[in-house]
């Protein structure tokens, strides 16, 4: 990828176009109640993380122009979700 300006009088001088990566970091959520075995992979991936080399530093991206987004792993269980309004029961009668 050039990330040199492709404007011709930026260019003889090898200056770098106003770019930016953004990198999305992924963190246990922790909002979750996991079942063991899937709470024991969830800590594997943790401490793998955290000895390893990070995505930034892999990649060669010089940090300047990197923005390091972090966002919750997501694990699409279905959770119920009971609203209620005030004053009101489950079954939408009005409480007495």
């Amino acid at each position: 990828m050039d990330l040199v300006s492709r404007y011709e009088s930026l260019r003889k001088f090898d200056v770098f176009s106003d770019f930016r990566f953004v990198v999305i970091d992924r963190i246990q959520n922790y909002d979750f109640d996991f079942p063991p075995r899937e709470q024991l992979i969830m800590d594997f991936y943790a401490v793998f993380k955290h000895f390893g080399i990070s995505e930034v530093r892999s990649l060669g991206l010089d940090t300047s122009n990197v923005t390091v987004e972090t966002v919750p792993l997501f694990i699409d269980n279905d959770i119920p979700l009971i609203m209620t309004r005030n004053g009101e029961r489950r079954n939408g009668k009005p409480q007495v």
